[in-house]
Order: C-alpha cells, then sequence, then structure tokens
C-alpha cells in the first residue's frame, strides 16, 4: 500500500477520531493514487497513524477508516457493517423506516443505507465506496436478505470526487411503492424517485416533538411538506394543517399518507413555491397557531455563511407574522454550516424588526439512527428550534 504523509496540523485531529484530511494538509512531495484508492496514513516523523481512502483532486484528500495501518479485507467490510447493523437493534420495534449506515456516523465513509420494510437503498457518495460497490451488495445481501437493493447515488456531491450520479437495481426488484410504519403512523416511501432516498428518517424524533405540540383546534401550517410527514402528524392530533410544497408528486403522496391515516379531510395539500407563498400569505393576514418550517439546506459552503442567514431570514419573518401571541413555530435546518449561532442571531433579528418577544421552548435534532460523533462536527448536521412568540 502507498503512503501519504499529512502535515502535523493534522495529527491531532486523527489521533482524536476525526476522519477527514484536507488537500492543504497532505506533507508534500505526494505519492501519485488513483481516485479512491486504500493508503496508509502516516505522520511526519514517518508513524503510521492510519488507512484511508485517498482522492487526488477533492477538497477532501483523506477519509479515514481505520486508525491502524492495514488491509481491509471482505471480513473488514463485513465487521464494519455488522456494527452499525447491532446498533439500529433497538429501531426493530419502533419502525421499519431507518438509516442502517450513516457515513462517517458508522466508520464507513461515503456509504449510506436505509431500510425501508423489506427494500435497501444505497448511496455510494465517494470514489473509495463507489470501488466497492459490488463487495458492499454482497454483504448486505448475506446480512439482511433484503427483497430488493436499489441504488440512489444520484448526488451532485459525487462530482468533486470525478464520479457521475449513478441510479438504478442493484438486486432483486424494488416497487413503486413501500410502505412503512413510524410513531404509529403509516407512510408511503417512493424509493426510485423520491427525493434523497425517498423518506427523511432524520426527522422521526422531530415529527413526534411536532405533534406533541398541536393544541385541539389549532390551524397548523407544514412548510417545505414534501410527503406530508409533519402534517400527518399533526392532523392526527386533531389538528386542520395546509401543506404547501412545489414539488408535486411529493404532494400526491402526501395525500396518500393522509389517507392512510384517515386524516384526509384535515389535510390540505398546496403546489407552491414556499419562499414566494410565505410573505404572500403574511401580507394577506393568514393567521397560524403553529407552524412546521423543514427547508431544505440553503447553503453547503462555510463561504456561503450570509447567504444561508438572510435566506433563513426570509422565511422566518413571514412565519412570525402570521404566528400571534402564544403561537408556536417548529424550525428545521439542515445545513451544517448553518450553525446555531447564526440561526439563533436570524431569529433575534427577525424578531426585533418585527416587535415580537421569542422564547425558545426546546430543540431537537436527528435521529438516533443519524449518529452524531462528536469527534466529528460535520456528522451533526440536522437541527431544531422550537419558538414561541410572547405577549407584549
Amino acid at each position: 500500500m502507498k503512503r501519504i504523509t499529512v502535515k502535523d496540523s493534522a495529527i491531532k485531529r486523527l489521533r482524536n477520531f476525526y476522519l477527514w484530511v484536507f488537500r492543504d494538509e497532505l506533507q508534500p512531495p505526494v505519492m501519485r493514487c488513483y481516485p479512491g484508492e486504500i493508503v496508509t496514513v502516516q505522520s511526519r516523523q514517518g508513524e503510521d497513524v492510519g488507512t484511508a481512502f485517498y482522492h487526488p483532486s477533492a477538497r477532501v484528500a483523506l477519509r479515514m477508516i481505520s486508525r491502524v495501518a492495514i488491509r481491509p479485507d471482505g471480513d473488514f467490510w463485513r465487521d464494519r457493517l455488522q456494527e452499525a447493523l447491532c446498533r439500529r437493534q433497538p429501531l426493530l420495534a419502533e419502525t421499519n423506516a431507518r438509516r442502517l449506515v450513516h457515513a462517517e456516523g458508522d466508520y464507513l465513509p461515503g456509504l449510506v443505507a436505509d431500510h425501508f420494510g423489506d427494500h435497501l437503498v444505497l448511496q455510494f457518495r465517494t470514489a473509495g465506496m463507489d470501488h466497492l460497490r459490488p463487495l458492499i451488495v454482497s454483504l448486505f445481501a448475506e446480512l439482511l436478505a433484503p427483497a430488493s437493493i436499489y441504488e440512489r447515488s444520484d448526488l451532485d456531491r459525487r462530482r468533486e470526487e470525478g464520479l457521475p450520479p449513478v441510479e438504478g437495481q442493484l438486486a432483486g426488484t424494488t416497487p413503486e411503492r413501500v410502505e412503512v410504519l413510524e410513531n404509529g403512523l403509516r407512510f408511503v416511501v417512493d424509493i426510485r424517485s423520491g427525493q434523497k432516498t425517498g423518506f427523511y428518517t432524520d426527522q422521526r424524533d422531530a415529527r413526534r416533538h411536532f405533534a406533541g405540540l398541536v393544541r385541539d383546534g389549532d390551524e397548523v401550517l407544514d412548510a417545505f411538506c414534501y410527503t406530508g410527514g409533519f402534517a400527518v402528524a399533526a392532523a392526527r392530533q386533531g389538528a386542520r394543517v395546509i401543506g404547501v410544497d412545489k414539488d408535486e408528486a411529493a404532494l400526491t403522496l402526501a395525500g396518500e399518507n393522509a389517507r392512510l391515516n384517515g386524516v384526509e379531510s384535515r389535510v390540505v395539500r398546496e403546489r407552491a413555491d414556499v419562499f414566494q407563498w410565505l410573505p404572500e400569505q403574511a401580507a394577506a393576514g393568514r393567521r397560524f397557531q403553529l407552524i412546521g418550517l423543514d427547508p431544505p439546506a440553503l447553503i453547503k459552503y462555510k463561504n456561503q455563511q450570509g447567504k444561508g442567514r438572510g435566506l433563513l431570514m426570509d422565511l422566518l419573518r413571514p412565519c412570525l407574522q402570521m404566528l400571534p401571541a402564544g403561537g408556536r413555530l417548529h424550525l428545521s435546518t439542515c445545513a451544517y454550516h448553518l450553525n446555531s449561532a447564526l440561526v439563533t442571531e436570524a431569529i433575534r433579528i427577525v424578531a426585533g424588526e418585527l416587535g415580537k418577544r421569542i422564547v425558545l421552548l426546546a430543540r431537537t435534532m436527528q435521529a438516533a439512527d443519524h449518529p452524531v460523533v462528536l469527534q466529528m462536527p460535520e456528522t451533526w448536521y440536522l437541527r431544531g428550534y422550537t419558538l414561541q412568540v410572547l405577549s407584549g
């Protein structure tokens, strides 16, 4: 195996379980390697510090797979997958929609695996993991025996590693619709065409929390509702809900999910661009007692933080305008670089502009099957804020 030397600035983080080395942290000269090649990582003093996937041009040059120098074989990857599956065992009685592998969160950089019913969805996000596709598919077939395995590696982020988007059947036959159970509710998942892998399992805890915020007779808005997860959860608690999204196919599934749970009479769906719809409704004097605001990632890079704060303020402003005293807003942000300080600053500025006094009632985060490794801050990307407008 080839050896890549890294600068002293990266060694301390690697020894504290951080898994990335950036391109400017490599110590020249750097050996020529192909994208995704497995290499030994060493310090300037020649000490081996682990094994990694290497990429010669990506921003993240090394993605660690072990803290010791090894030659990973099939047994290594089988053991690593089994560890991830064992950590999800407590979820088996709770839901059949769960993430089985969460990339760096499970020490499997570049691999995501979601399980919906008897069907498995895989994403290979990096060149290193992409080379292992046949092995990973065969190991999942051995360990889980799923009815089908479908690939949804249709991600823009693969381009940074020189990989084209890929989608297609890997094993068995994946149906157009798969029904799953979550928090006592039934949902239909479109594995083949839905966003990401078809369903946002990371919001499982937040949806349960949102349902608990509903009061009798509430008028509720689910903005960026996708397939209606928050809307259905609120409607089951007796709320009247309007779900807004610009994705027509997702809204169709939201209607199916409302019918599956017997709440179709309490869920209205509206197709619109939420960024335009919110200020229009606020200007028209629309009011809600509870709002769920779950936008897509507003930014991808740290140098976009100013832009992200501005976009978030544009969404928060009409939402807070539409909330009376006592009204509640649950905001979700899934952009890692839109950190808590920026989010709370945006809330504070908008509330000040509107003359509204705001209290933070609760915080939520991604569900446990999307593990947060504290030494790898990038694994903590989903944050939720439950706010309430106070009188005066």
